[in-house]
């Protein structure tokens, strides 16, 4: 278990940006399934609809709008900022960084730091981690932290497993060091027996995209998909996330010095309202202290979390001081959770672009 506590470091604003194409999963679904399934599977999972990112639209482009609003709503000095995280699965290329593109399209310092990594559902908690740690070190000191994903196009829209509950999106966060004292606890964990439960096989250099990759198949539960589409084990992710997210809740609680009457809000990362709602009662969570709002973004992977906070807290965290604990989970496995105060934290109204 890798646990960190980490000073100095302060989030001062997200700003978050979807694709401007809203899909109704009904009607997303209506060339495909029928209506009880879709029914069925928006009942279990919570989503109504989702934002798919047009076909010209990359998470990047996403990424750059909501960092452009950022900071120019904070009046950040472009050369000021000296760290970039580019968090997502859908680069623009193989090679090279997509951050390194970031950098330059921005308008960024030489001097500064840019690295993509590879990380989906938790990677918004690993994202602040890193960049908290270069601040502490004084490496850095101030770094957008951006995360996106368009997976949507690497669903099969014969999937009915996927194809209805992912959506996409985008999100900047800018941390900055600060003198206060703004202790922050964080718990990461992975683990790769898992990798499997959530993988997209083909295209990489382990399989590379062939024709045979790309033929369409038949599950035994009727779902098609080629090796080149993503594939999820819902039974897999959901008994992982059932299991290690009440745990690592009540331990980053414990690792901090709180207890769960002390946190205001806990921002889950909205994969399932099913799920989240089991995990909840197991952590024993007041309902009140946990929003959802997948029903209407659909999972948008490592975005969910920085929306959460952009949908339902943006003007709370104008002027309240917040208890927050964070936690996201899934691909990897991979799971993290963070526990701070937020305060004064300059969110936007989401963008549409």
């Amino acid at each position: 278990m890798a646990i960190s506590k980490i000073n100095n470091a302060k989030i001062q604003g997200i700003v978050c940006a979807l694709p401007d194409n809203e899909i109704s999963i009904f009607d997303l679904g209506k060339n495909y399934f029928q209506e009880k399934d879709i029914e069925k599977i928006s009942e279990m999972s919570g989503v109504k609809r989702v934002f798919h990112a047009k076909s010209n639209q990359t998470a990047s482009d996403l990424c750059y709008e909501a960092a452009e609003r950022l900071l120019k709503e904070l009046d950040w000095q472009k050369e000021s900022v000296d760290g970039l995280l580019f968090i997502s699965q859908t680069p623009d290329y193989i090679t090279p960084s997509t951050a390194c593109i970031l950098q330059n399209k921005l308008g960024l310092h030489r001097n500064c730091i840019a690295l993509d990594i590879n990380l989906g559902c938790s990677g918004y908690v690993y994202g602040l981690w890193l960049a908290s740690q270069f601040i502490q070190t004084k490496a850095c000191s101030r770094v957008l932290v951006l995360v996106g994903d368009t997976l949507t196009r690497t669903i099969s829209k014969q999937d009915k497993s996927v194809a209805l509950i992912f959506g996409d999106g985008a999100s900047a966060t800018a941390i900055e060091y600060t003198e206060q004292n703004s202790t922050s606890t964080y718990i990461l964990n992975s683990d790769g027996a898992g990798a499997n439960s959530l993988i997209i096989p083909a295209g990489g250099f382990r399989m590379p995209a062939s024709p045979t990759t790309m033929k369409l198949e038949s599950d035994e539960d009727g779902n098609i998909r080629g090796q080149e589409h993503i594939y999820m084990n819902g039974m897999d992710i959901f008994s992982f996330a059932v299991k290690e997210i009440p745990q690592i809740i009540q331990e980053v609680i414990n690792y901090h010095g709180w207890n769960i009457a002390d946190v205001d809000q806990f921002l889950l990362h909205q994969a399932n309202n099913y799920m989240l709602k089991f995990i909840g009662r197991k952590a024993k969570i007041p309902i009140e202290k946990m929003p959802l709002n997948i029903d209407g973004f659909g999972n948008t992977s490592g975005t969910t979390i920085p929306l959460l906070i952009c949908d339902k807290l943006k003007d709370r965290l104008k002027g309240e001081n917040l208890n927050i604990v964070m936690a996201g989970f899934g691909v990897g496995l991979s799971w993290g959770a963070l526990a701070a105060s937020m305060s004064q934290v300059h969110c936007t109204e989401i963008i549409y672009i």
